[in-house]
């Protein structure tokens, strides 16, 4: 599985795919903390919104960088699909996972929160990162081949969803990821940690969800 997941990594380098949505990311985090210093929860609530839109990006752009017959080549040297698939999972996870750890580290020495937050606040922005950054991982993974062939329509359900999201509509909140949830939390400090953990338990059941379907679909349409 290691050299499944170096392969991604490497696909992914060669196509320069990450090259816009990691370049965005930080030109947003800038127009983010370009202002006065504020408290440190407040714009961690702001960073995990934006890590959702940009892990779904970035996972989509890995998980769609190997054309069809390198990975017809790929599957039949790793024994199927299945395990080429879950090695661009698990390497969209770890190239996700900078994202997250640039958007909680960043700002705090850039000086960008005042007062200067402390070790829990830095954590708990960091927890809030991992929730929204997993439900994008998890959104490109229903967005992408074999489950849409054409990036045209990925691109438009994807952003839709996304939208759904943002918009959290009632009926259903319960199947949308948990994105607004833990900006709330992050912002309404005395129930934060609560809601966070409800919010992380929600998004690691959806998310394994769309995993495990993404994989069941690389499986059967083999």
């Amino acid at each position: 599985m290691t050299a499944l997941v170096r392969w991604s990594l490497a696909e992914l380098a060669g196509s320069q795919r990450f090259f816009a949505p990691v370049l965005a990311f930080l030109a947003v985090l800038g127009v983010f903390f370009s202002g006065p210093p504020g408290p440190a929860l407040d714009g961690y609530a702001a960073t995990s919104i934006a890590l959702f839109w940009f892990a779904a990006w970035t996972a989509w752009a890995l998980l769609e960088s190997e054309d069809d017959t390198s990975r017809l080549v790929t599957a039949s040297a790793a024994g199927g699909p299945v395990r080429p698939a879950a090695g661009r999972l698990l390497a969209a996870g770890l190239v996700v996972l900078g994202l997250v750890v640039t958007a909680t580290m960043l700002p705090p020495l850039l000086g960008a929160f005042l007062p200067a937050p402390a070790r829990a606040d830095v954590l708990t922005g960091l927890a809030a990162g991992l929730v929204t950054a997993l439900s994008g991982i998890a959104l490109a993974a229903l967005c992408t081949r074999p489950l849409i062939r054409r990036p045209a329509p990925a691109i438009v359900v994807m952003v839709l969803i996304a939208l759904l999201t943002m918009a959290e509509p009632g009926p259903l909140a319960w199947v949308l990821p948990p994105v607004i949830p833990v900006a709330r939390a992050l912002s309404h400090p005395e129930d934060g940690l609560a809601a966070l953990l409800r919010a992380g338990l929600g998004s690691a059941a959806l998310s394994a969800a769309a995993f495990a379907v993404h994989l069941v679909v690389v499986r059967r349409r083999a």
